[in-house]
């Protein structure tokens, strides 16, 4: 009997992954364009047509493929990519590793070591992804599974779509990966570390899918209760401040300078030797 309830992990490694898996997942928006199907409706793939004289699809908000490239290279090449180098320690994946072996039916101990090997497989290990992808599919599975197994399960979809390289497949497991964070964050509306999953998943995507109005929203509330939720222990630092750097991100990306600064120098103030209260610190220094 495995335990009815896994406990979220802490510390900078759950952030690492988050934020690795946005900058892994939107590192070559041109791989998300969808294509026309045969059947006249639209799959995410990389082989794109000449961008000249293409015709416009039906989800690229009116744009040619080549437009839409262009656009999303553009967005992309705005977005911060912040690591957390310390998370890929290989000490600690040898212990998380060893804790499995002695506690196969222990969920939490499995949820850790899946969280790992996501990140090992954002990292480009793609065996560790599959690894990762299968043990958070059977902890999602498991009766009274917790929110926070489905949104990280939904996390492991979505790079299981930027990785397939069979083109009808990839819209099918972004969506996938989608509506599992959604049903994540339904069933845990108020668990901000769930939030934070579909935020940062969602930021990541080019902005066919629509999501960052869904992003900047989720940022915010996470952000809203960042400092308070870390100092009275519900929320690991690490992710109050990386929610606090990217909803300054976004407030500055839509013309809201003043509110971005107001969210960096919070940032700074609950975490300023995090990475993201580093980058915060130093989007303030670039910002006047």
């Amino acid at each position: 009997m495995r335990n009815a309830r896994c406990r979220r992990p802490v510390g900078a490694m759950a952030v690492a992954l988050l934020v690795t898996t946005a900058a892994c997942a939107s590192s070559d928006p041109v791989r998300w364009l969808p294509m026309p199907t045969p059947a006249g409706g639209t799959s995410v793939t990389g082989d794109l047509p000449p961008a000249d004289g293409a015709s416009p699809g039906n989800d690229l908000h009116g744009l040619s493929p080549g437009e839409a490239r262009r656009r999303a290279l553009r967005e992309e090449a705005r977005k911060p990519a912040v690591r957390v180098a310390e998370a890929r320690a290989a000490a600690g994946l040898q212990e998380l590793e060893l804790a499995a072996a002695k506690r196969p039916d222990d969920d939490q101990v499995q949820l850790e070591l899946a969280k790992r090997l996501h990140l090992e497989g954002v990292d480009g290990d793609d065996k560790a992804a599959e690894r990762a992808e299968r043990m958070l599919a059977e902890l999602a599975k498991e009766p009274g599974a917790p929110a926070i197994a489905l949104a990280y399960y939904g996390s492991a979809r979505t790079l299981a779509a930027k990785r397939s390289w069979a083109f009808w497949r990839k819209g099918e497991l972004a969506e996938e990966g989608l509506r599992l964070m959604d049903d994540a964050v339904a069933a845990a509306p108020g668990d901000l570390e769930v939030r934070f999953i579909r935020a940062i998943s969602c930021y990541a995507l080019p902005f066919f899918f629509d999501r960052g109005d869904q992003a900047a929203s989720d940022f915010a509330r996470v952000a809203r209760s960042a400092s308070r939720a870390v100092r009275a222990g519900e929320l690991d630092a690490a992710i109050g401040v990386a929610a606090l750097f990217y909803e300054g991100v976004v407030r500055a990306d839509r013309g809201d300078v003043a509110s971005a600064k107001v969210s960096w120098e919070e940032a700074v103030a609950l975490g300023p030797l995090t990475p993201h209260g580093q980058a915060a610190r130093a989007r303030l220094g670039r910002t006047r």
